[in-house]
């Protein structure tokens, strides 16, 4: 996790805890639709950075500013972008060389080795020393230089005082896309625009990215994403779903894939991609099984094979042997057995599973009175929730 994430990561907790402690079922549902329970949790627990469309509804909720968490969410995805180190035999995306004219591949190399030493003040110095020269800079420079320096914690602002304007003349100038020669640069202003509000221009850049290095997933997502948030819906999936078959094994963006193949209906696509990922991760041992497995549940729940993903839920919890669960993965589990049925196993699950110190405290409270209600019935429901609301205290 990068430093912007764990910063996105850490106010957006302080957020929810400044707001009493929502529970994640209650934002759910104060979204109107926009998110589901289950990407609330994930979100919260900030493995990945998410996306816009699922952060905002989440800080709208929780009558965050969303100007503030905009910049840092654009931090955290800029941080997550940076080009990985080249590995022999690593995915394509990473030994593909794209052709950059000698004057500007040297220039960046210095800045990145100084950059790479933590020689920040040097790094600076050879990027802005090209940006002050020229009436007209290289839309690469900019882009490389803005994506180094534009969320600095030490630089950040200076740097956009300074460049703003450069920056907006060159993301939003119909020329400069074509003229920029780094997918990482192109990237960085696809950003930009989308941080400025305009969708229609980050598809340029995206675009851009994309013809620049054709076989990195990120530009294919991000064009997705900006896709999906203009509404082209079928476009924005097929274009998703062909970036996940790039990169097969990876969980980061699965929410945005998922709400593109559920606003398109293509429920069994999502199932048999929720599926590869898990085989993957699982078969590799891979640190994100973990997204995996709880997205695989997720989906199969979403397809009405709720007894796979109880049996799928049970495997998770035992998964922990005598470590703590999860108190989110036991509501889930919860959820699921009263979905097939078994009820006196939820119950007791709930009750059993109740601290009155948990985070989660609410949304036990919440999932046992919904299920009394549901089963025995409105006034065993109401007398439920009249004893807690006196007594403050868990089910018994």
């Amino acid at each position: 996790m990068t430093d912007q994430h764990e910063q996105l990561r850490a106010r957006l907790a302080r957020l929810r805890r400044e707001g009493g402690d929502v529970s994640t079922r209650e934002i759910a549902r104060r979204s109107h639709g926009a998110v589901s329970h289950t990407t609330v949790h994930q979100v919260l627990r900030g493995k990945s950075v998410p996306s816009w469309r699922s952060l905002a509804a989440i800080v709208a909720v929780l009558g965050g500013d969303e100007g503030e968490f905009k910049l840092l969410w654009m931090a955290a995805r800029d941080a997550e972008e940076v080009a990985q180190p080249v590995e022999e035999g690593g995915p394509t995306w990473l030994r593909f060389r794209e052709y950059i004219p000698a004057e500007h591949a040297a220039l960046l190399n210095i800045a990145r080795i100084y950059h790479d030493e933590g020689k920040i003040a040097d790094c600076e110095q050879v990027l802005t020393g090209h940006l002050n020269a020229h009436v007209h800079p290289s839309p690469t420079i900019v882009g490389e230089f803005g994506r180094m320096f534009w969320y600095h914690p030490t630089r950040g602002e200076d740097v956009r005082n300074s460049y703003r304007d450069l920056v907006e003349r060159i993301a939003f100038g119909p020329d400069y896309p074509d003229e920029t020669e780094t997918s990482v640069a192109a990237m960085w202003f696809a950003r930009k625009c989308l941080e400025f509000q305009n969708v229609r221009q980050a598809m340029v850049w995206a675009q851009r990215a994309r013809c620049l290095n054709p076989h990195w997933p990120m530009p294919m997502r991000l064009h997705g994403e900006l896709l999906l948030l203009a509404g082209d819906y079928e476009r924005a999936a097929d274009i998703l779903l062909a970036a996940q078959a790039v990169d097969p094994a990876a969980t980061t963006w699965f929410m945005v894939l998922s709400d593109s193949l559920k606003l398109t209906g293509r429920f069994d696509a999502l199932e048999e991609v929720a599926r590869d990922i898990y085989a993957r991760q699982l078969k590799s041992g891979g640190s994100d099984v973990g997204d995996a497995v709880n997205n695989l549940i997720e989906v199969l729940r979403l397809n009405g094979k709720v007894h796979e993903a109880k049996q799928l839920s049970r495997t998770r919890l035992d998964s922990y042997g005598g470590n703590a669960i999860p108190e989110y993965h036991l509501l889930d589990h919860a959820r699921l057995l009263e979905e097939v049925g078994e009820v006196d196993e939820a119950k007791e699950l709930l009750r059993s599973s109740y601290s009155p110190d948990s985070d989660y405290r609410s949304d036990f409270k919440a999932a046992y009175a919904n299920l009394v209600l549901r089963v025995d019935g409105r006034e065993a429901g109401m007398r439920l929730l009249v004893e807690w609301h006196r007594m403050e205290s868990g089910p018994s």
